[in-house]
């Protein structure tokens, strides 16, 4: 892969950032958050989330929502960028990730210009849940509930050793800006939600019509 990972703290350039993913020609994304206050969610409260990567076969980005937070207006404008908007909200674009129907359900409790329209049911139509599909096409044992992570299924289903480093993982991503390291662990992530969904319903990455492939496949095994 030889895209370009971009770093944003600002709606303006998270709207130039969103734009060189070129959704249009590769409708497949892979999709992460992170939280930084995990003292919150250990005391039992809500923690929001700080950062959200997208990954395309053209280009990933890594947006500080926390920062986006302190650059708002506050007058009741979304918070979002109008392409990032989209990207969230279209059923047309299909978003792959581990957790990421979770990610997506806090996401738009959190900001509602990321919802569907409600016309556009079933609920669920836009997204990709790795684990889940990981079992769904045998490449894990479906005999299990617990669903394999993104190392798991990089060390397993490829082969590769992949680790993830915990203290990278638990750094304070509510921090402005964050460390390279933090930038790479979650443009990490997301690459590899999209390039793991694509090997598991056996999508060959170099071709050109990979995505509209992925996304036949994808709805065809879920019945959708």
């Amino acid at each position: 892969w030889k895209g370009r990972v971009a770093y944003v703290e600002t709606a303006r350039d998270a709207e130039a950032a969103v734009r060189e993913l070129n959704i249009a020609g590769s409708p497949v994304v892979g999709v992460d958050c992170e939280e930084g206050r995990m003292w919150k969610r250990n005391q039992g409260l809500i923690a929001p989330t700080d950062v959200l990567q997208v990954s395309s076969a053209e280009a990933a980005v890594v947006i500080s929502l926390e920062a986006l937070r302190h650059s708002a207006p506050g007058d009741g404008r979304p918070l979002l960028p109008p392409s990032l908007s989209h990207l969230l909200s279209s059923t047309a674009v299909l978003k792959c990730g581990v957790g990421v129907a979770h990610d997506l359900s806090k996401l738009r409790s959190e900001l509602p210009e990321t919802r569907p329209p409600v016309t556009h049911a079933p609920s669920g139509k836009d997204w990709l849940e790795i684990g889940l599909a990981a079992q769904l096409v045998g490449a894990w044992p479906a005999n299990t509930s617990d669903t394999p992570g993104l190392a798991s299924l990089v060390n397993t289903h490829h082969g590769m050793a992949w680790h993830k480093s915990r203290s990278v993982s638990t750094s304070p991503w509510h921090k402005i800006p964050l460390s390279e390291t933090q930038v790479q662990y979650a443009a990490l992530d997301a690459l590899v939600s999209r390039w793991i969904a694509g090997s598991l319903f056996g999508v060959d990455g170099t071709d050109q019509n990979a995505d509209h492939h992925l996304l036949c496949r994808a709805h065809a095994y879920r019945g959708t």
